[in-house]
């Protein structure tokens, strides 16, 4: 449903357990409508005996507060909330879901309740297991800068260009039911800089080249904590760092070397220091630490893998091509752990990091397999099938307990785009699963240009949402999205 739909709720029941947040003329008579005004965070909430008076009232009240925020169309759902199942394995298409008309689908964000499609003008929350719309927040123009989900799914943040230059207005909703949290101005000032969010923070990271992050409250954007490293002992300059949340703590690992990185002749050995510290989400207050020193012939940027269930934490340099460094930590205390999760040269892929172990991928004469290996090396599970058209250069798939998801779509000989389809490999082995996908490319929102890389469609991608995988576009073009379980 979309803002095209407007005009015909004055005729029609509104979608179940939904509550309509903008108050509309032609909706004044709908029976059992909740309307909550959104003007000036007020939160007024008006049962069907106010209805009618209701337009008037929003009326009023919105005259002294800020465009931006009151004129957003906001419905939210006010049924019972149900944690979706875990998907892991996939049979059937379960659900589709066009974008409203006139606009396109940006992202598939995972929510606690399902998918958040992120469009150029808002978010609409969906069912994870019926691709229902629950919930919506979009506002009259395509003013959405960017939409954040916290790492469990159970907050949504939303970054508008604001109504004056330099100006931004954030939004947070919850995930599950759209019902505003919060929402502040903020300056675009830094607007560029790279952000990771916690459950109630939002991590800044400093792009002057300095080791350390900044937190700021998600809801009402106002400084939490803030951390400045400190660097290794005799380990040149800093060079680059990344920036992790791993359930209650946040970790940030920088790469120091000798030259900050310039001047090294080309195969030369560079020693570095990997700095990794963890702090605690809440206070910023530092838990553990660890320098691990290294040679290397290039400097790199470092690299951090959680295991899905975040038991383990992979702190990389140089690459997942067999190269480089890799450590083994636990998040929670910094202790390095014995064994490897590391791919075994250009043949062979780690694909994926699991808590006591990994899945690596290799693929030759036609064929590609699938291993579960523990951290000592010892083969738990094993699939093989036959290699898709453009294997090499295809992602992966996503993993799960039961097996592996991928997405089969480049024709033969000409490697085009063709028709989607999702292959499920059961561990318990067997043919694979294939699943037909509905999903043609938006054509007329691609430039082709022969010679241009814009000539190729881009490869469609699977989203892991609670209550089923989300099959859409790679690119920013995307009208159609399908939900597989």
């Amino acid at each position: 449903m979309g803002l095209h739909d407007r005009e015909e709720w004055g005729e029609a029941e509104p979608p179940g357990d939904m509550t309509d947040k903008m108050v509309y003329p032609s909706r004044a008579n709908v029976v059992g409508l909740m309307v909550v005004t959104d003007a000036g965070g007020s939160g007024m909430r008006l049962n069907r005996v106010g209805v009618v008076a209701a337009s008037l009232l929003f009326s009023v009240v919105a005259g002294g507060c800020s465009a931006p925020f009151s004129s957003h169309e906001h419905v939210t759902y006010t049924g019972r909330i149900e944690q979706a199942p875990e998907v892991t394995s996939v049979s059937h298409v379960a659900w589709e879901w066009d974008a409203p008309e006139g606009r396109v689908l940006r992202d598939v964000l995972a929510g606690t309740g399902g998918a958040i499609m992120v469009l150029s003008d808002g978010v609409i929350g969906l069912d994870g297991t019926t691709g229902t719309e629950q919930w919506r927040y979009r506002s009259p123009d395509d003013s959405l800068v960017r939409a954040e989900a916290t790492p469990e799914g159970s907050t949504v943040v939303l970054t508008y260009r604001g109504k004056d230059e330099g100006e931004l207005d954030v939004v947070v909703l919850e995930a599950a039911t759209g019902e505003l949290r919060g929402q502040y101005p903020a300056s675009a000032d830094g607007g560029d800089q790279t952000t990771t969010l916690t459950e109630e923070a939002r991590l800044v990271h400093p792009d002057e080249g300095s080791f350390g992050v900044e937190a700021t409250l998600v809801d009402t954007g106002e400084p939490l904590w803030d951390f400045v490293g400190r660097p290794p002992k005799e380990a040149g300059q800093f060079f680059a760092q990344q920036v992790s949340t791993v359930q209650d703590m946040v970790v940030v690992s920088a790469v120091f070397a000798d030259g900050g990185g310039e001047g090294f002749e080309p195969g030369a050995e560079v020693d570095q220091v990997l700095s990794v510290v963890g702090l605690d989400a809440h206070t910023g207050e530092l838990v553990w630490h660890q320098e691990l020193p290294y040679v290397f012939g290039r400097v790199a940027e470092p690299g951090h893998t959680l295991s899905q269930g975040g038991e383990v934490l992979l702190v990389e340099v140089g690459g997942a091509s067999g190269e480089g460094q890799r450590w083994l930590l636990d998040p929670a205390t910094g202790e390095q752990l014995s064994g490897g999760a590391f791919s075994q040269g250009q043949e062979r892929r780690r694909v994926a990091l699991l808590g006591d172990g990994y899945v690596e991928k290799a693929q030759g004469q036609g064929r590609v397999q699938y291993w579960v290996r523990g951290f000592d090396g010892a083969q738990r599970e094993h699939v093989e099938v036959a290699a898709r058209s453009g294997e090499r250069y295809l992602h992966p798939g996503v993993v799960t307990d039961q097996g592996v998801l991928r997405l089969d779509y480049v024709t033969e000989p000409d490697w085009a785009r063709g028709e989607v389809g999702a292959e499920f490999l059961s561990w318990d082995g067997g043919e694979a699963t294939v699943v037909p996908v509905d999903l043609s490319p938006n054509e007329s929102l691609l430039v082709d240009i022969e010679g241009s890389t814009n000539a190729d469609v881009d490869a469609p991608r699977l989203v892991p949402v609670p209550g089923s995988f989300v099959v859409t576009e790679e690119h920013e073009a995307s009208v159609r999205a399908v939900g597989l379980s």
